[in-house]
Parts: structure tokens; sequence; C-alpha cells
């Protein structure tokens, strides 16, 4: 940590000393007090360039990461700083996702949460981490896609956001509920199937960190299916098949988020709650 600190100008120091701290190779989820000190620093109303930082570290090591367990680290870190920080830090968030998006890379490159070409072959269960590891990385890219549609999706835990789909039109319906269907697959592509996911410290951690997201989701998709059948009898045929498509695999993906739960707490040793 201290040679991570010295790389880097001194203002920067404290928060490559926590970043590198929050991701380090140890069995363990990232440290509350670090994860604590880059969301004090990321805050709203603190200095913009300390937030452009930890981003920045963060997609630099993505892009340079070998190891699947500082790898899984840096993307729950990110996950914390997105569902727990201010709107400063996503507006940064954003920007820098969309300048990333606009840069020529190779087609193996790594860059925030796209390392599916992304490996860690050291050991068998290494193997097996590191490509829940990339599972996990392809859940949140869903989650990013759906920022502008679902803001309350990224609400902290404890605040409460009107769901933008409760009361909107069909055609809005029609276009975000694939979306959130895509994303509700992706959570229960996360399902621990496997005893090395199930009893691993760091993705035991990152399960519950998945889980309390699938909360809110699971709240927006009912509250989404309840306008979109109040509005079916009104709707055009075209809109009707959409929406009949919609509902018929809403009610399958509730029976695979419920499998979902019953997985993790069958494995046991799951916060539900989150940090």
């Amino acid at each position: 940590a201290k040679v991570a600190a010295a790389s880097v100008p001194k203002e920067f120091a404290d928060a490559q000393t926590a970043f590198v701290k929050a991701t380090n190779l140890d069995d363990l989820p990232p440290k509350e007090k670090h994860v604590r000190f880059l969301l004090a620093l990321c805050a709203d109303g603190g200095k913009p360039k300390d937030a452009v930082f930890v981003l920045e570290a963060t997609a630099r090591q993505i892009r340079k990461c070998t190891h699947w367990r500082t790898m899984l680290k840096t993307h729950v870190v990110l996950h914390r700083l997105l569902m727990e920080s201010g709107v400063e830090l996503k507006r940064e968030f954003f920007r820098l996702l969309e300048f990333l998006s606009r840069k020529t890379y190779g087609p193996k490159e790594q860059m925030l949460f796209n390392i599916r070409y992304w490996k860690d072959e050291s050991t068998p269960d290494a193997q097996e981490l590191a490509g829940w590891t990339r599972t996990y990385a392809v859940y949140l890219e869903e989650v990013c896609a759906l920022h502008e549609h679902v803001p309350q999706l990224f609400t902290a835990p404890g605040r409460n956001q009107e769901n933008a789909l409760r009361n909107c039109d069909i055609d809005r319906l029609l276009t975000v509920m694939p979306l959130l269907q895509t994303l509700a697959r992706r959570i229960t592509d996360c399902e621990p199937k496997s005893a090395v996911v199930r009893k691993n410290a760091v993705t035991k951690f990152t399960l519950s960190l998945i889980l309390r997201d699938s909360f809110k989701v699971y709240h927006v998709m009912n509250e989404a299916i309840i306008n979109l059948v109040d509005k079916y009898f009104d709707s055009s045929k075209v809109q009707a098949a959409k929406g009949l498509v919609i509902f018929k695999k809403y009610l399958t993906q509730i029976d695979d988020l419920q499998r979902f739960y019953k997985t993790c707490e069958e494995a046991g040793g799951f916060d539900q709650s989150g940090p």
C-alpha cells in the first residue's frame, strides 16, 4: 500500500492506500473502513477530482488485474460506490463509461465490466471463481444500462425513490421491461451453484450485494407488470402481443428468482441486508 501511495500525487495518497487495501489479496471482503473512506471521499459536496481519481484507479486496476480475488473485490468496491454514493460520483462514472466506450481497444482489452476474455487459471478453483467474477461483472454492466430508465435501482439502502415505471405509458413499459428482464436473468446467472462459490468469503459478500439489489429489481418489476396489466386492454394489438410476451416471461423469471433465493438460503451465511 505504501508503494502504491508513493506512485500517485500526494493529494491522492490516502485514496490510493484505501483503494489498494480494500482490493488486496486477502480472502476476505473489502474492509468496511476502507470502503467507507472512499464513500466519504466521493460524497456529494466533495472534490470532484477525488471521485475522478477513485474511478480512474478502478478502471486502471481492472485493466491490469490478473488475480480473481482482486478483480472481484475491485468490482465490489465499484458496486458499493455506485449504490451508496451521491449523484456527483454517478455523473462522473457514467461520463467515464461513455469515454471508455468510445476508445478503440483490441478485442481482448479489459475495461470496466468488459472482462469477458479475462481469466485466472492459476488453480482450478481460481478458474471457477474467475468465471463467476465475469458473470458478476456482466450483471453490473446490465444495471448500468438501466440507470436512465430506472434510477430507483441506484438508491442507497433505506432511501426510497418513486418507481418510474409505476404509472408510465405503455410504450415506455414495452421499451424498459425487456431490459429489466435481462437484468433479472443476470441476477439468476449469479446463482451460487458450486461449493467453491458458496463457501468463499468474498463471493458470499458479493452475493449479499446482489441479493440486496434483487429485491429492488423484484419490486420494480412487480409494479411495472401491474401497470402493464392495467393498460393491456387499452393497448393496440401490437402492443398487447408484446405485453403478453413480457408477462409470460415475468412469470418464468419469478420462479427463477425464487430458486435463486432458495439456493442462497440453503447455502447459508449470506447477509441479505447488505453492508
